[in-house]
């Protein structure tokens, strides 16, 4: 978890919100958990697990080629795997 998500989500947030956690299985995902709770988010934030798509696959599909700090996504994929499920549970919610 960076350290810019846990300010965001406890200084600069005021109101409740929903966090996706993504479904992945192993360390990474054990490792967002311990860091949320550890920052107190799952008290004060509604922690969702979401079952994101296989975003690396899907990158690759693209032919996209993304990096974070250098780093290809496959040398970070919980990253990717957060943000896609970010993105899977907000499309849940703006579902009529």
């Amino acid at each position: 978890m960076s350290h810019h998500t846990l300010t965001a989500l406890t200084v600069a947030c005021r109101s409740r919100v929903l966090v996706a956690l993504p479904i992945v299985g192993g360390e990474g995902e054990e490792r967002l958990r311990t860091d949320l709770s550890g920052a107190g988010i799952d008290q004060r934030h509604d922690i969702v697990a979401v079952e994101p798509p296989d975003i690396l696959a899907l990158l690759s599909g693209h032919g996209l080629e993304v990096t974070s700090m250098g780093r290809p996504a496959a040398a970070d994929p919980i990253l990717y795997q957060a943000a896609a499920a970010a993105g899977t549970l907000a499309a849940q919610r703006s579902t009529p």
